[in-house]
């Protein structure tokens, strides 16, 4: 299937509740070929600020005038940017990508399962549906959110004369319960259906689990899908490598395969449990800090609770704005940043943030930073009398701030005074990361251990500048450095480790940013 990449041109902007909008873009190209399922990549402006595009799925098409639209909800800086597209503009696009779904037709009815943000390729996906049901069709929406304010397309759906049932987890709207208690009792019905699912990974795993219940031959469902059944055959919608931070979905459709009640697959299930020092996790996949906000911005596409810990961004004693803009530059090596440890604060942490993260069952690893030792030790004791906090990393290399941070982790007697400090406020493991900035790490890495850390990080950022001989450097500061040749520097550091004695056992525990367990990418 042919793909563009244009910019297209904003013909309409609507804001459907709060913080929720519809873009509405005009390419002829992509939607006269957009099909219900598939997705486009999206980047509202065209400088390389923001960096990467973002991937959404394809809320409705109208070939004859030549335009397509999105859903999304403002949730970060990118989807500010798009929030502020006037009429008129341009945004980047790359599309349509993807698989698509396909109706079933020997099924009398079809039922559409929409989970929170699997609404919006259900709502393309009826619009194309509903048009060519035969007599004695029908068509069965089955939507569900968290509160009222989340359901999406309720008015398309029933603009198309579908029968609609709603759930809600809060009971703000409909039946108080989940979107899966809808379809259990749907299945139960005397009529030959066909199912279309498309949401969340627990509310998918749910929905497979109510088809074995019901007795039915289904494949097995893995990772986050979206799934059609119609009795004999199930079709598992995917996500594209690109797509996952926005939910969006790719098609692929799997021959009828038996799943053995009470269990599946191979009949085992590997143990994935690692040990870093004293911190216990359930498999060795964690997300750095940073990366990854504070976990909670993307509990919608991924279960927590299966990562083996959420490293939150690195929290200071009072909230921090962060370095002015530009803070990310495109280089030929990779990307730039100087974020500058923006945050909401410790304090803000434990009362907003870390409670919900206790409730998502995530094994947290809180990040403390500070500009000088007591700050450290501050926050490091407020954390570790908190419920739900598992180990705690010291930042003592972030090279985007002032004061502190990276001064604290390339001089081994300051980086053993605050280890040392804050090992005097808990027994929670202690992970001190450490920056490849300074030269020889394994000083750093000694005075840590002998200041009493569990686990050595190895590395964060590193230095770099970006310069367009045209005009000023991107930023009067250096920036830290994401690239390609952060690999190589990554072990640079983490060799001389094993071969220090003192050390050698910490070598294999804890390897960070571009570097992986047997392979390199």
């Amino acid at each position: 299937m042919m793909r563009y990449e244009l910019p297209a041109v904003v013909v309409e902007h609507r804001q459907r509740a709060t913080n929720q909008y519809e873009l509405i873009l005009h390419a002829p190209p992509i939607a006269e070929r957009a099909t219900p399922g598939q997705f486009v990549m999206l980047r509202p402006m065209r400088t390389h600020a923001p960096l990467w595009r973002r991937p959404y799925s394809i809320l409705r098409a109208n070939p004859d005038k030549g335009v397509f639209s999105v859903f999304y909800s403002v949730q970060s800086a990118f989807t500010e940017l798009l929030s502020l597209k006037p009429i008129g503009s341009t945004v980047q696009t790359l599309g349509p990508l993807g698989s698509y779904f396909v109706p079933v037709r020997t099924a009398r009815r079809h039922i559409l399962a929409a989970g929170g943000v699997g609404a919006p390729p259900l709502c393309f996906f009826a619009s194309r549906l509903a048009p060519t049901l035969r007599a004695g069709e029908q068509l069965l929406i089955l939507a569900g959110a968290r509160r009222r304010d989340l359901l999406v397309g309720l008015d398309e759906f029933r603009a198309l004369g579908a029968e609609v049932r709603i759930a809600t987890d809060d009971g703000s709207q409909g039946y108080q319960g989940y979107v899966t208690d809808l379809l259990q009792d749907a299945l139960q019905e005397p009529i030959p259906s066909a199912v279309y699912a498309c949401g969340p990974n627990r509310m998918l795993q749910s929905c497979g689990a109510n088809l074995y219940r019901a007795g039915r031959p289904v494949s097995s469902v893995a990772g986050r899908a979206d799934a059609v059944w119609d009795g004999g055959l199930l079709g598992l919608r995917r996500q594209s490598r690109h797509a996952r931070r926005r939910g969006v979905v790719q098609t692929r459709l799997h021959r009828r395969t038996r799943v053995p009640r009470g269990g599946g697959g191979l009949g085992m299930t590997p143990d994935l449990q690692v040990s870093l020092g004293k911190l216990h996790l359930r498999n060795p996949v964690m997300v750095a800090a940073g990366t990854f906000g504070y976990g909670l911005e993307y509990r919608d596409w991924v279960d927590l609770a299966q990562l083996g810990a959420v490293v939150t961004k690195s929290l200071t004693l009072a909230p921090r704005m962060g370095n002015p803009p530009p803070r990310v530059a495109e280089t030929p090596a990779g990307m730039l940043n100087a974020i500058g440890l923006q945050n909401d604060g410790v304090d803000a942490f434990l009362v907003e943030t870390l409670p919900r993260l206790r409730e998502t069952g995530a094994t947290v690893v809180a990040s403390v930073a500070g500009e000088t030792l007591d700050e450290y030790v501050q926050v490091a004791a407020k954390l570790a009398r908190a419920e739900g906090v598992a180990a705690l990393e010291l930042n003592l290399s972030c090279p985007n701030q002032a004061r502190g941070g990276m001064e604290f982790g390339v001089q081994p007697d300051l980086t053993a005074q605050v280890v040392a400090a804050v090992r005097q406020t808990t027994d929670l493991p202690l992970i001190a990361k450490l920056s490849p900035n300074g030269g020889d790490i394994t000083p750093s890495a000694q005075a840590a251990v002998a200041g009493g850390a569990d686990i050595l990080c190895l590395i964060n950022t590193l230095l770099g500048v970006a310069v367009d001989p045209q005009q000023a450097p991107v930023s009067p500061r250096e920036q830290g450095r994401r690239a390609v040749g952060a690999r190589d520097q990554a072990h640079r550091a983490v060799s001389p480790l094993a071969r220090a004695p003192s050390l050698a056992r910490y070598a294999p525990d804890w390897r960070r940013g571009h570097q992986q367990c047997g392979r390199c990418d």
